[in-house]
């Protein structure tokens, strides 16, 4: 990215690692131009299950369970402040028409074109109730997305982590 390094003091990525090859070095990347101590915020989508012709029309790579987006971004180098799936009350209505679509359909076309526009403001109230319960410190188990805020750690704080087994790597330690 054409920015000098620690730069940032907040990025955001809405929606956007799902569509690069390799989203350690993406989230890499966007720690070195942010300030140690600052922070990112993702979403990305979720279960690779609910895999369909919306992920193809726009050539996503991947979809995400919490657990996996919070291994990449330790590995990247990124404390986790919280997380949580969202749009949760819309995952029943839109797996099912995920799953009874797969293998059907053209897949150059989101299922997201089937919903007509003035249907829109409706469909905002569940985002709405879940926001409100998020700004209170709810997490949600499940939903059609992940949305994860981390922190860059201060340099004197960083303490690498073996993303794999969660152990403290004594070696790379011992080198910061």
């Amino acid at each position: 990215m054409p920015y000098p390094d620690r730069w940032f003091g907040l990025v955001t990525c809405l929606d956007v690692l799902e569509h690069t090859p390799d989203d350690v070095l993406t989230l890499t990347e966007l720690g070195r131009v942010t300030r140690p101590g600052g922070h990112l915020l993702v979403t990305v989508p979720a279960y690779q299950a609910l895999w369909s012709a919306h992920d193809e029309a726009n050539h996503h790579y991947r979809r995400y369970r919490r657990r996996r987006l919070l291994e990449v971004g330790n590995e990247a180098g990124w404390e986790l402040v919280r997380a949580s799936y969202f749009n949760s009350l819309l995952l029943l209505p839109a797996a099912v028409v995920r799953l009874a679509r797969r293998g059907r359909g053209d897949p150059t076309h989101s299922e997201l074109s089937f919903t007509p526009p003035w249907l829109d403001p409706v469909l905002t109230l569940p985002l709405r109730i879940e926001s409100a319960f998020m700004r209170i410190g709810g997490r949600l188990p499940a939903g059609l997305s992940v949305l994860a805020l981390f922190r860059r750690p201060d340099v004197a704080q960083a303490i690498p982590i073996r993303p794999d087994t969660r152990e403290l790597d004594l070696e790379a330690a011992l080198a910061v």
